[in-house]
Order: structure tokens, then C-alpha cells, then sequence
């Protein structure tokens, strides 16, 4: 087409060589000769960092370990959104399409599914909460509780009453606290506490009861976990009822 003619002759005035291929084949190529490398680095570096003689190892090690973790250096924030996983990036599109006149950005915030605001603007969010919590229930979950197996995987039971025939529920694995000791970068030194903190999502359709499982995250501290779950509207976004629980 003439629109894909007119950005392949930009990036040749910017002295670049241009491809063609399918989204299928682009995705697959730099998901081998791009993503797994940096994250094969980022793996290695935090493996010897964390080590209790991290110190020695790396007064130990030469030109082979800096090579290959020199891109490890890269900025964490911009492949923490490369790999993430493709569902809530869709999330992000669903919201969008739901609210007039959103757009997707980061950091983005969407509350009950009518309003959207940037991530980091506390006094808007607030507003936002208080305005939405004012909104009745009209779905309600009930005995949510959790169940675990010999691998320390978490298995959630639940039952909803109400209608939630145009519903999904929603499931959060949570950290209730995360403390890191930032050993490099520009928060070098520093020790980072972040709260509620997702380790796992899961969505399935809303049905009367049912259970779902947390088969990728180990609860090893179930006194810093807990389990929030959600029945969302797939019509307006709306969520229609709430439930949370702290495991003990």
C-alpha cells in the first residue's frame, strides 16, 4: 500500500534496512535472537547476585562474564513490559475500547471500569475509589478459601450469588509486602518496600461455584499472602462484586 511504501522509504532516509514479514514470523524471530538473550543475561546476573559471596565471585570473574551479562544493564522497566504476558496488555485494549475517548498508556490505572488515570496520581485515584465504592454490590462472593497441596500451590474455592450471567471472575495471588535490596542502577544502595504486590492472575467465566488454582506461584509465606477475587461485567467493565482474604 502506499502508507506501508511511504514508512519503508523513512526509515531508508535513516540509513535503516527494512524486512517484511508476517506478525507470527517477526515475533518468533526476535523472541530467539532478542528477548531470550537479554533474559538469559538478567537471569545470570541476578543468580550471582544474589549469592552470599557475590563479592568474590565477581572479583573472580573476566571478560567472559562481563560479555555476556553486558546486557543485563539494560533498563529493567522497559523489558518488564517486553515480557510481559500478552493477556494484560489485551486488558489494557479492553478498557480502552469500554471508555470513551481512552487511550493505552503506562503507567495507566483503570477504576471500576468507567475511568482511567495515570498510575501515579494518588489524589485523582482516591476520588476515583470513593466515587465508585459508593455503588452497591449486586453480585457476592462467598466462602472464598483457600486449599493447599504438597508443592505449596493454592487452590481458591468459591460461590457467587446474584446475577453474573455477563460476568468473568478475576483472581490475584498477592504479596501483601516485597523487600528488595536494590544492588546497582539509579536506585543503587537502596532498600525498595513495595505493597500487594501480584504474583499471579488468573480469569475465568463467573459460575455459581467453582475453584481455580495457582499453579505457577508457591505460597512459601502465607502470612504475606492474600487472595483478592472479582466479578467483572463484560458489557460495561463494570465490577459487580468484590471479595478478599489474607491466608494464614
Amino acid at each position: 500500500s502506499a502508507a506501508l511504501v511511504r514508512v519503508q522509504q523513512l526509515w531508508y532516509l535513516l540509513g535503516a534496512q527494512t524486512q517484511f514479514m508476517t506478525a507470527v514470523d517477526h515475533d518468533r524471530r526476535y523472541a530467539l535472537v532478542s528477548h531470550l538473550p537479554h533474559w538469559a543475561a538478567f537471569a545470570l546476573a541476578h543468580a550471582l547476585a544474589t549469592q552470599a559471596d557475590a563479592g568474590q565471585l565477581l572479583a573472580a570473574s573476566g571478560a567472559g562474564l562481563r560479555d555476556t551479562t553486558r546486557i543485563a544493564a539494560s533498563a529493567p522497566q522497559l523489558w518488564a513490559d517486553i515480557f510481559s504476558q500478552k493477556k494484560f496488555t489485551e486488558r489494557q485494549y479492553f478498557f480502552s475500547e469500554k471508555i470513551s475517548g481512552s487511550s493505552v498508556y503506562t503507567p495507566q490505572m483503570v477504576v471500576n471500569g468507567t475511568q482511567q488515570l495515570v498510575g501515579s496520581d494518588k489524589k485523582e485515584l482516591d476520588a476515583a475509589l470513593k466515587k465508585s465504592l459508593k455503588n452497591p454490590a449486586s453480585v457476592e462472593i462467598k466462602n472464598l478459601k483457600a486449599t493447599f497441596g504438597k508443592n505449596k500451590k493454592a487452590t481458591i474455592l468459591y460461590e457467587l450469588n446474584g446475577d453474573f450471567s455477563d460476568c468473568e471472575i478475576h483472581f490475584a495471588l498477592l504479596s501483601l509486602e516485597e523487600i528488595t535490596a536494590v544492588k546497582r542502577g539509579e536506585n543503587g544502595g537502596k532498600t525498595l518496600k513495595n505493597s500487594h504486590v501480584v504474583r499471579e492472575f488468573i480469569t475465568r467465566k463467573a459460575e455459581k461455584m467453582g475453584s481455580v488454582g495457582f499453579d505457577n506461584s508457591t505460597v512459601s509465606e502465607p502470612k504475606n499472602t492474600s487472595v483478592v477475587a472479582y466479578v467483572q461485567r463484560l458489557s460495561d467493565a463494570q465490577i459487580v462484586g468484590a471479595a478478599s482474604f489474607d491466608m494464614e
